[in-house]
């Protein structure tokens, strides 16, 4: 009799929870690649931005040496002109890729797996009785 109980005490049964158990590793092995992705791209992001900033020193610099020869030395004023081209470019595909908001969106979606991880885990430990019922979980 309580194993007829047990099934139909809020929607709960054992292929229900095996199911939400499978869920929930689904769950935790999503949050780690997100997790692993946004902090790919924190790292592509800041090599980007040293190497974009070590650059426009080595622009300021040149330009500054080339103003003062009065433009006489071409070949400083091409070096120049090349570096602020590659600053430009690192820019704009940094800007194109847009790194940053597709890393905050792989932090928020190992924060959303981690809840419902967190969520199924909650369900799982308490009796079947207090469980809210199984079918808001299949959404």
């Amino acid at each position: 009799m309580s194993g007829i109980l047990r099934e139909n005490l809020n929607e709960w049964n054992m292929e229900n929870e095996e199911k939400l158990n499978e869920w929930k590793q689904h769950c935790i092995k999503y949050s780690l690649e997100h997790s692993k992705i946004s902090s790919y791209l924190k790292k592509k992001i800041k090599r980007i931005m040293y190497f974009t900033i070590i650059l426009s020193g080595i622009a300021s610099i040149l330009s500054g040496i080339a103003s003062y020869y009065n433009h006489d030395n071409i070949h400083l004023v091409i070096s120049v002109s090349i570096i602020n081209g590659i600053i430009t470019s690192l820019n704009l595909y940094k800007n194109l890729e847009n790194f940053e908001k597709s890393m905050k969106l792989h932090i928020e979606s190992a924060k959303g797996y981690n809840e419902i991880s967190m969520k199924i885990t909650e369900q799982l430990l308490i009796e079947p009785n207090e469980r809210i019922k199984y079918h808001i979980f299949e959404k």
